[in-house]
């Protein structure tokens, strides 16, 4: 996986979400960065980090050993370019690249940012820094007074005045010498997408980037939580099952003692309780229908009156349109009035037998 790429101070707006630490390679401040370009020393390679900084002695501020050398890539006249930060300021940049939960993998000036192509100087502006690269790799930052003097001195010193491409917020910043002459935006460096070039990297020596250990030593712990996990899954699936099963068999329980409640005699398996009773519901339909129909409504009506009455029924006949009954020991019913709801009553004595009555009831033809 390559590492993303930022500024330096763009840490402090990034949230740490874990105890690993994120590779990435950063932008640092020029500022705190010297550039010396200088003859390749005639000694073997490998003996340039222990003679180049005595070399530079002259033109550091400080001491020597405090200083942190990056050996840059030759260049022409077999010159080649000497990068020199303070060890205190990037042992400060690996802190706070650290506290932001990201480990640093790569370190570049941040003039070199910049777009650069032969004839041309070109300035940026970051945290309030002019960002000048006026070649391959030559640079620096500095305060916008000191930079625009700088500038005017490069232009200065060369036969043919380079072409000037500025990028500041305020173009009004700008002193009118330089205005009048250069190209002049409002863009802002890309940090995230910019190009980081290979032939500088100040994390070198003492300050390398460390190669992040691959976590064997949480294979054995990693494998044994999975397979606790796996356990507890496997036992909660377990438990689950056995508590859903004794919710269904109280459920089939419930189901079966209703029915046989609402159903009384009727038997079936759960499968086919819908079905049954389905079925049951139906014929009950039927029954009630059947119940509503004006014979039995009427026989009904007359059995109430029958069972108060103290008599009893000789015969009972019926066509659908007429219910004709013979009552014996009618005496009660005969003194009163019976209203029968839907039909019309005529109750005719029997000879010979003053408590034997004729009862025809004859339907009343439909509103």
């Amino acid at each position: 996986m390559s590492a993303s790429v930022d500024h330096l101070y763009n840490l402090d707006k990034r949230f740490r979400a874990s105890d690993i630490l994120q590779p990435m390679s950063l932008w640092v401040p020029s500022d705190r960065v010297t550039l010396h370009r200088i003859e390749a020393p005639t000694a073997p390679p490998r003996k340039w980090p222990s003679l180049i900084p005595w070399m530079l002695e002259e033109r550091i501020l400080g001491s020597v050993d405090d200083m942190h050398f990056v050996f840059g890539a030759r260049v022409e006249n077999g010159c080649i370019d000497v990068y020199a930060v303070d060890r205190q300021d990037m042992q400060e940049w690996q802190r706070v690249s650290e506290n932001a939960g990201v480990a640093a993998l790569k370190m570049v000036p941040d003039y070199l940012v910049l777009p650069w192509e032969a004839g041309r100087i070109s300035v940026g502006w970051y945290a309030g820094r002019c960002l000048v690269r006026h070649s391959a790799s030559e640079g620096f930052a500095a305060q916008p007074e000191l930079a625009w003097a700088m500038i005017e001195r490069l232009m200065e010193a060369e036969k043919v005045p380079p072409r000037l491409s500025i990028s500041v917020p305020d173009a009004d910043s700008i002193p009118s010498n330089l205005r009048l002459q250069a190209e002049i935006n409002q863009s802002q460096p890309d940090w995230e997408m910019a190009e980081m070039p290979a032939s500088v990297d100040l994390m070198s020596g003492e300050f390398k980037a460390q190669q992040q250990r691959s976590p064997t030593r949480l294979w054995p712990i990693n494998s044994a939580l999975a397979a606790l996990v796996t356990v507890l899954f496997t036992a909660y699936l377990y438990l689950a099952t056995a508590a859903l099963s004794a919710q269904l068999a109280e459920l089939e329980d419930h189901l079966r003692t209703t029915f046989g409640r609402v159903f009384i005699g009727e038997k079936a398996a759960v499968e086919d309780l819908r079905s049954v009773a389905s079925q049951q519901l139906v014929r009950l339909a039927a029954q009630r229908a059947s119940l509503d129909s004006m014979p039995l409504r009427a026989v009904m009506a007359l059995g109430e009156l029958m069972t108060n009455c103290d008599c009893d029924l000789r015969s009972l006949t019926t066509d659908g349109e007429q219910i004709e009954l013979e009552v014996e020991n009618a005496g009660k019913m005969s003194s009163r009035k019976i209203v029968i709801r839907g039909y019309t009553l005529d109750m005719q004595r029997l000879g010979g037998d003053a408590d034997a009555w004729r009862l025809i009831l004859t339907a009343e033809a439909a509103a």
